[in-house]
């Protein structure tokens, strides 16, 4: 009888594993299709690179930047190291989602999306060793320098935001779960 659970519950749980691994990869393939759309529509509208568009005034221009670097241009001459640290943390990123059969609906959602846009990015810096940056948000500026970047930088940002809320969100459920049980041994007196 209880073999015949176990195997009930191990059916169930692949039937909702596929599902979520299908999302995964959807909202994995969804971040690189924006973010290549939105370069190219970039690419195609402007002449030559620091040609801008004011869309809010005082908020927000879409300026073309060609960036061989990480964040405003920084180790600009070792696209190597972009390259080598983007590849690898897909690579484990897929191998974890692809593996892990308990990974909750907010951490694969938000893993997804770091690493779509980490292969967007990595696509930019193997066709011509820079990334296409356009968004160009003048109302904070927290650099003495604007930062403009793209889709594929947003989904990485907003990704690991995600994951750090998905972190939150399990300790608080684990924490939940230990003074449940700690209540419920106290009462039964086990």
């Amino acid at each position: 009888m209880n073999d015949m659970n176990e195997q009930n519950i191990s059916k169930s749980q692949k039937k909702t594993v596929l599902p979520k691994k299908l999302l995964f990869a959807a909202i994995f393939v969804l971040c690189i299709i924006l973010d290549r759309v939105t370069k190219y529509a970039a690419s195609s509208f402007f002449e030559k690179e620091w040609d801008s568009v004011t869309v809010i005034p005082g908020v927000l221009n879409f300026t073309y930047v060609l960036n061989k670097g990480a964040v405003a241009g920084i180790l600009a001459d070792n696209r190597w190291v972009f390259m080598s640290i983007s590849c690898v943390a897909v690579a484990a990123l897929a191998v974890y989602l692809a593996a892990s059969k308990k990974v909750g609906a907010l951490l694969g959602a938000s893993l997804s999306m770091v690493a779509g846009g980490g292969v967007g990015n990595l696509i930019d810096r193997f066709e011509s060793g820079r990334v296409v940056d356009f968004i160009d948000v003048t109302a904070v500026n927290f650099f003495p320098f604007n930062c403009i970047f793209n889709v594929a930088d947003i989904f990485v940002c907003v990704g690991c935001c995600m994951i750090i809320a998905a972190l939150i969100a399990d300790e608080i459920k684990e924490a939940r779960a230990k003074k449940a049980n700690s209540r419920e041994r106290r009462r039964t007196g086990k």
